[in-house]
């Protein structure tokens, strides 16, 4: 981050603020961590959801329920 600053009287005010401003920002320490549990989550859905189609391509192919055979239409 770059800050402008000026030697002016009349921007003294603004500067001091500016100074304060990147004093503050200068402190900010970030650190970037991989959330892992989220991908988990995500990979576990995607089985569940794969697994739901086949049990209802399964029943679509035993001609159960007409709005099983709709619901699968509607979902390939």
């Amino acid at each position: 981050m770059a800050c402008a600053i000026s030697r002016a009287q009349s921007c003294k005010n603004e500067t001091f603020r500016t100074l304060r401003f990147a004093q503050r920002a200068k402190a900010i320490n970030n650190k970037v961590v991989v959330n892992e549990e989220m991908q988990e989550d995500v990979n576990f859905l995607r089985d569940v959801i794969r697994q739901l189609k086949m049990m209802l391509l399964a029943a679509v192919e035993q001609g159960t329920d007409p709005k099983i055979q709709c619901l699968m239409k509607r979902h390939r």
